[in-house]
């Protein structure tokens, strides 16, 4: 096996410093949003480095932290003894230039023994008093952490795996380890956002022994979809996404690790990426100019891809609590990441899956705005809402200790949704329970495949005034188009278009299309209301902000189609309260062009409005879309 030395360590800071110049001429999207930097041991723990090994052989390092005064007095009421685990694994925990790639160098002779990514949640100070302060952390309740390095990444041996098998077995060994420790209850719960909730799909795939609940926000679920969508790549900056991943593998320990756990630090030099194998079966001495190469093939169908889809497996499991989050503007992990699992979970574990949907970025349910937490101020919060931590702390609190929950929101499984408006509300599940999928004609028309395409756009009559109604989740597009050449892009967006012709996106999808014919595919979600003296929208081109180009010149015929969306056929009840989001990337337009509008005769509007929920549709049986629920709802209600 390599031995660190100061050769190496020069060899790879040279090439850090070549990959970093690189990607920042790119002009770099990052999957990640918020790596770690070293910080001390949260208060009331103690933190220590573990290494154990993945299914592979492959040595796996962890930051572990314990509550100071130890696991063997926490009795839980489920009647277990010993500390409940939340388990994070990704590439955001190693130290030195790694947790600090996007900004610099970072400090190289940082220890970050821990890390501090998560130190929203896990240092947070819940009000355990009642009395409007925070007073007590996780680990002063007894819970303990396990911050991992998955393959690759920090002082973890092998190949940085983007997603691959070696990644997925490292996620089932990292729970299997935290639940079979002496000061472990033997439940664990996973925590992360992001490239470190991908590794908790994986655990929902892998489905481990000791796995038992997962607070998952804004995941990977399928590597495909975070590079492409029907064949069309997402904008330019995803080509370089794998030399980001390539670069936290490359990246050195800080000295202080690195002296701190000299026998340790083998494993860390063992699989770089371009270096030695990668360990997991794949006899390839340079992964990353693998993974490189595979990833510019746009066939979901490619092996590379197929390894990386999680949602067959993932949607399956019918044995995780799970409490999800993800935001229907995120351009980093795309929204139609969402329900290819989500929906599965509802299905296959319906009494046990929830989640927070609403219109804002790739940011965490505890994200605060200023970098303060005045814990039941919803404009305090991100996402324009409070009590997420609260929530999640509910929902582990009950699946790994055994508690009754506090919360109605979680005993029932109900999702938190807000709107474009910053109105939230409860639904008994989402989509919603009485969503009807009504149609809207596509005009026939055509426009060419350039860089820079203005297609054109099919109108509805207003809205009127009393016939308001929503669109909840994604719309299904249908096309019938003839083209001469193959591979023309096609991208369709739905818009509510305001009076004076201003145009907001309600959902977005494209199409590669390989030859004439018919194609269906699904659009990003949206929780949208649509307003007296509004009209709905439908353009088409060739290019959007959010994709990458690839004009093939062709004149496209689009012969027509529809946009089926989905419209609940009841008035929702606004019963929580929270504002609007302040990290909402809206996406605008103007309709010019040529334009087609659709007569009440060929598109009846009004037939989209909305009713009241009545005593008589109870009596009915039709249930209560929004859930039935009493007593305390949610922390600050």
């Amino acid at each position: 096996m390599r031995q660190w030395t100061s050769n190496t360590t020069a060899m790879k800071l040279r090439l850090v410093s070549l990959l970093i110049i690189s990607l920042i001429t790119a002009g770099l999207s990052v999957t990640g949003g918020g790596s770690a930097t070293a910080a001390p041991s949260p208060r009331g723990s103690t933190v220590t480095d573990a290494w154990f090994p993945s299914g592979d052989g492959t040595m796996l390092h962890a930051e572990v932290a314990l509550p100071t005064d130890g696991c063997d007095a926490v009795d839980n009421a489920d009647g277990t003894t010993g500390c409940p685990v939340i388990v994070s694994m990704g590439p955001y925990f190693g130290s030195g230039v790694q947790d600090g790639v996007a900004l610099g160098f970072g400090d190289i002779t940082n220890d970050a023994n821990w890390s501090n990514r998560f130190s929203d949640f896990f240092e947070y100070e819940f009000d355990t008093d009642d009395d409007g302060e925070g007073d007590t952390n996780i680990f002063e309740m007894g819970y303990a952490v396990v911050q991992v390095d998955s393959r690759g990444y920090g002082e973890s041996g092998g190949c940085n795996d983007y997603g691959g098998h070696g990644e997925q077995m490292d996620m089932a060994a990292a729970v299997t380890w935290a639940g079979t420790q002496d000061w472990s209850n033997g439940q664990v719960g996973t925590w992360g956002k992001s490239y470190d909730a991908w590794t908790q799909v994986m655990g929902l795939a892998e489905n481990p022994p000791h796995l038992e609940a997962a607070i998952i926000q804004a995941p990977i679920i399928d590597g495909y979809g975070i590079a492409y969508v029907n064949g069309v790549h997402h904008d330019a900056g995803w080509y370089v996404t794998t030399n980001l991943y390539a670069l936290y593998d490359y990246s050195p320990n800080s000295i202080a690790a690195v002296t701190s756990n000299p026998d340790q630090q083998v494993h860390s030099v063992t699989g770089i990426a371009g270096i030695n194998p990668n360990n997991n079966g794949v006899d390839t001495p340079a992964c990353w100019a693998q993974q490189n190469a595979e990833v510019l093939n746009p066939d979901r169908d490619w092996y590379f891809w197929q390894e990386r889809d999680l949602r067959p497996r993932a949607s399956r499991n019918d044995d995780v609590a799970v409490f999800y989050t993800h935001g229907f503007t995120d351009v980093n992990t795309k929204p139609d990441q969402v329900f290819g699992v989500y929906d599965g979970l509802t299905a296959n574990n319906p009494e046990n899956t929830r989640a927070w949907f609403g219109q804002w970025n790739h940011v965490r349910g505890s994200d605060a705005n200023g970098g303060g937490y005045d814990r039941g101020d919803h404009d305090g919060w991100v996402v324009g809402r409070a009590g997420w931590n609260e929530e999640a702390l509910d929902w582990l609190n009950h699946y790994l200790r055994g508690e009754d929950f506090a919360y109605a929101v979680n005993d029932l499984n109900l999702v938190e949704a807000q709107d474009q408006l910053g109105n939230w509300r409860t639904e008994a599940q989402y989509p919603s329970t009485d969503v009807r999928y009504l149609d809207m004609p596509i005009a026939a028309g055509t426009y060419t495949d350039t860089m820079s395409s203005n297609g054109y756009w099919t109108l509805s009559e207003e809205v009127a005034a009393g016939e308001e109604f929503r669109i909840t989740g994604e719309a299904e597009v249908t096309i019938d188009v003839d083209i001469t050449v193959p591979n023309a892009q096609f991208v369709g967006v739905l818009y509510d278009v305001l009076p004076g012709g201003q145009a907001e996106e309600i959902g977005r999808s494209m199409y590669r299309i390989p030859s004439s014919g018919e194609y269906t595919f699904t659009t990003h979600p949206g929780d949208w209301v649509m307003e007296a003296g509004h009209r709905l929208g439908f353009e088409i081109k060739s290019t959007h902000a959010e994709s990458q180009p690839y004009p093939t010149g062709q004149t496209v015929t689009v012969n027509g189609g529809t946009v089926s969306m989905p419209i609940p056929e009841f008035v929702r009840e606004l019963n929580l309260d929270g504002t609007t989001t302040t990290a909402r990337s809206l996406m605008r337009d103007a309709v010019s062009g040529t334009t087609v509008e659709l007569g009440a005769d060929v598109f009846d509007i009004s037939s989209l409005a909305a009713r009241p929920y009545t005593q008589a549709d109870a009596d009915a049986g039709i249930p209560n879309p929004q859930g039935d629920f009493e007593g305390t709802v949610t922390p600050f209600e």
